[in-house]
């Protein structure tokens, strides 16, 4: 029966740099088979009587890709 190494002493964790993150949509473009993200439209955010923060992110309507420039019209995945 093998005995579990002893574990070095852990540094205490060093505070990280924070950065926000954004929402965004992917998509592949049909013409070149490169994957897409776009930035999703975020409105402002509002608190409810329990203090929840409800956030509201649009879709766009057509996209083009990056890559080749071919446009697109959206429509949600299921």
């Amino acid at each position: 029966m093998e005995t579990p190494e002893k574990k070095p002493e852990q540094e205490p964790e060093q505070e990280r740099e924070k950065i926000e993150v954004h929402s965004a949509w992917m998509f592949d473009c049909n013409g070149c088979g490169r994957e897409n993200f776009i930035r999703g439209v975020r409105r402002e955010a509002m608190q409810d009587m329990e203090g929840l923060v409800n956030l509201y992110v649009l879709y766009p309507r057509e996209v083009a890709c990056k890559f080749c420039t071919k446009k697109y019209e959206t429509e949600l995945s299921g």
